[in-house]
């Protein structure tokens, strides 16, 4: 059984998924792992899914008013031998569908096929698994990391979006001789938040800026 095997990462035909798994895991996942050779091993890639669910409850946590992260309190970071991390990815499961992302859905609703190829490949890898405890840690804190880069970029990405179109608004606004005083204040303020990386609190500066449409 070789689960997103080969050099050939999106052949999923040849695992037990069958056909119908391709396109199962995030592009950019993909991408990162056919470009770095660790993730050729399969249980380095379900440590790396492991802690890149960890990082999408993380991150739907500090949305919710957690500052410290709830979640990363379930890794040892001493080391973790595999009856830890399956319990882990138990707890991942019921943390997938305990919380929401910013489209109202449950976590689980957006990731359940990342879980389900993790859950595979431990599956797949469970009577001979070889990595240490302190690698076990490694590889989840490598998927957590990449998580949090994604967070992060397609935050800036929808910044960029929303401060674009905004930014239009205003400028064909005052082309029709409107005050657009505040509207310029606001996107001062929007810019100088994301020149600080933060774009949440960028976007919702942004928000203030009401795009009224046009009557016909």
């Amino acid at each position: 059984l070789n689960i997103l095997g080969g050099k050939n990462m999106n052949n999923m035909g040849t695992s037990n998924i069958g056909e119908g798994g391709k396109g199962m895991l995030p592009n950019e996942i993909m991408e990162y792992w056919s470009k770095v050779v660790l993730y050729e091993d399969e249980q380095k890639r379900a440590l790396f899914l492991l802690g890149y669910l960890v990082g999408e409850i993380g991150s739907a946590q500090s949305g919710s008013g957690h500052k410290n992260k709830p979640i990363l309190d379930k890794i040892n970071f001493q080391g973790m031998g595999l009856e830890k991390l399956i319990r882990l990815s138990d707890e991942v499961f019921e943390k997938l569908r305990q919380y929401k992302s910013g489209g109202g859905k449950s976590l689980l609703e957006y990731n359940e096929d990342t879980y389900a190829v993790l859950k595979l490949l431990i599956d797949n890898n469970i009577i001979k698994w070889t990595l240490s405890n302190q690698e076990n840690v490694f590889y989840t804190l490598s998927g957590y990391a990449f998580s949090n880069y994604l967070v992060r970029k397609r935050s800036k990405d929808k910044y960029n979006e929303e401060y674009k179109k905004r930014a239009i608004y205003v400028e064909e606004a005052e082309q029709e001789g409107k005050n657009v005083k505040e509207e310029k204040r606001l996107l001062d303020e929007a810019r100088e938040l994301a020149q600080n990386y933060k774009y949440r609190e960028a976007r919702q500066v942004l928000e203030k800026i009401e795009i009224k449409e046009e009557e016909e």
